[in-house]
């Protein structure tokens, strides 16, 4: 791309020194008109990549609403100062190992802006010449991807997650438990399934106490007293199901009496008042010729032992 980066980064309004036709400035000029008018972002930079990236001689207003910070306020300063603890920096260091070849390159970033406001963008590199070999800058430009972002997050929401609850849905809930069964270390991975106990007698109890917010209560609970990283998921109605793949049988045990205990001792927030409620919890270990399915099938077993045995109580199939 041939344009003078001295033009591009005038200030705006400020008469280029060769005119604005068809004189070597003229091209950067056109560039600059382009650019001001342009949906996505513009960014004209040094051509010297250093440790922070290069330094921005200009940006288009497309680039000021986006990031919040002034044009005034980023020229001098490297374009590190939209990048973010999330920042691939290795495709980023890859697309400036292109470019000082004298080669485009394209990247996906997330990039920040000025109150650390994170956005995806697509960006497209290339270096700008005014003549033949004579590279005086950079010139980024990049397609801001944040509202197909958050469509994908929220379509990925859609397919996991159970729509009550917001934890794994039955079907995510059985695939994650899969993946983790197959990388499970000898003598451990766990299930358990967790079912509140008598909620159809308490409902009717308390007057037609709403379902749905004692199961966002007990689902808040048990998110709050696991790890992260174990598959937690609405199983049936009004149970539960936890995916324990590193833990033994006695690990397991412990945990998931302490899950119960949790239970019982603190209050369900509801719109007809705080309720107290308990649950049964089965557990099962892996034994050698089994597959996930067929572990938590056990702990779907022991779940209505301890159902059976009046409650609030864990049993422990191995």
């Amino acid at each position: 791309m041939e344009a003078s980066l001295q033009t591009i980064a005038a200030p705006a309004g400020a008469a280029p020194a060769n005119g604005t036709g068809g004189g070597p400035g003229g091209g950067s000029v056109a560039f600059r008109d382009m650019a001001e008018h342009c949906v996505d972002l513009v960014m004209v930079t040094e051509a010297d990549v250093g440790d922070d990236g290069p330094r921005i001689r200009y940006v288009n207003p497309a680039f000021t609403r986006l990031t919040g910070w002034r044009a005034d306020e980023v020229v001098g300063r490297p374009v590190q100062l939209i990048e973010g603890p999330a920042t691939d920096r290795e495709a980023l260091r890859a697309a400036y190992a292109s470019l000082r070849r004298g080669e485009s390159a394209t990247v996906r970033l997330l990039n920040y802006g000025k109150g650390g406001t994170a956005f995806w963008t697509d960006w497209r590199a290339s270096p700008l010449s005014d003549g033949p070999g004579r590279t005086e800058g950079l010139v980024f430009l990049g397609r801001d991807l944040t509202s197909d972002q958050r469509l994908s997050v929220e379509l990925e929401q859609m397919i996991q997650r159970d729509p009550l609850t917001g934890l794994l849905n039955r079907r995510e809930f059985l695939r994650r438990s899969a993946l983790a069964f197959e990388t499970r270390a000898p003598g451990r991975f766990c299930c358990a399934v967790l079912q509140i106990d008598g909620i159809a007698d308490l409902l009717g109890a308390r007057g037609g106490l709403p379902r749905d917010a004692v199961l966002i209560g007990i689902a808040d609970l048990l998110s709050d007293n696991t790890r992260r990283k174990d598959p937690l998921g609405r199983f049936e109605e009004s149970a539960f199901a936890l995916c324990l793949p590193a833990q033994t049988p006695g690990e397991a045990l412990g945990m998931t009496e302490r899950l119960r205990a949790v239970v019982s001792a603190q209050p369900v927030s509801t719109p007809g008042g705080p309720v107290r409620v308990t649950c049964s919890i089965g557990l099962a270990s892996a034994r050698a010729s089994d597959t996930a399915a067929d572990v938590l099938d056990r702990a779907a077993e022991a779940r209505r032992l301890a159902s059976e045995r009046g409650g609030n109580s864990v049993e422990l199939i191995r």
